[in-house]
């Protein structure tokens, strides 16, 4: 629908408009300018000093969330942003909202990596097999891809710190990627997300964002909701 046909539907009946853009969900091929046709990004002007590692790190909620505002804040700069996901793939069905907006918008590269965790019951897959070392490293490459190429001005690594954690990838592949943005990479911002901070890291980061979990709804009995959590 555009933006003629909402205007027209709208001042015939709103709730036809409603129902329409209800269906308009169902429409993979549709993008964010049927409805917010004046979706263009602004040029970025002359750019500030880049370069700096960003970590947002800790036990509480809020780490992806937080490199999610700050790929809106880039965009709306009319900066480049890559964002990359490490154990987050995707198999034809979609489990973390904010990519069917990713996915849509202007200047931004999505590039999730990772296995199915979601089995067919809904229960979450515990555990490591071949098949998600192999996307572990896929994640890495691509990393050392994006900084070499120079495309993006700001290049987002989430739950790169996690990928240690849960032993997907050694602490020194991640090293490797930061030693290269370091050397190679300086026109760009490099933020990484997960939990987890080895000491290695933590002494290379620019700015360290902490998020401490003081309460929970899950203490309550309320789990990840879709739309809040994931």
């Amino acid at each position: 629908m555009n933006e003629k046909e909402a205007k027209s539907v709208q001042e015939e009946d709103p709730i036809k408009l409603a129902k329409a853009m209800a269906m308009r969900k169902a429409r993979t091929t549709s993008l964010l300018k049927d409805f917010f046709p004046s979706l263009e990004l602004p040029a970025a002007v002359t750019k500030p000093q880049l370069g700096f590692l960003h970590v947002y790190t800790g036990p509480g909620k809020g780490k992806t969330t937080a490199s999610l505002g700050l790929v809106i804040r880039a965009l709306g700069a009319g900066y480049r942003v890559a964002f990359l996901q490490f154990d987050k793939g995707y198999h034809g069905v979609e489990h973390y909202s904010e990519r069917n907006v990713l996915r849509q918008l202007p200047n931004l590269t999505l590039l999730p990596t990772g296995c199915e965790r979601i089995m067919p019951d809904g229960r979450f897959r515990f555990g490591n097999t071949e098949d998600d070392y192999t996307e572990a490293l896929r994640g890495v490459n691509e990393a050392k891809n994006l900084i070499l190429g120079g495309d993006h001005d700001v290049i987002i690594l989430d739950e790169l710190l996690s990928a240690i954690k849960y032993g997907l990838i050694k602490k020194e592949l991640a090293l490797e990627i930061i030693h290269l943005h370091k050397e190679q990479g300086q026109n760009s911002e490099l933020v990484i997300t997960g939990h987890g901070l080895p000491n290695e890291i933590r002494e290379k980061a620019d700015l360290i964002t902490e998020m401490q979990n003081q309460r929970h709804y899950y203490q309550k009995g309320f789990y990840a909701r879709k739309g809040i959590d994931f």
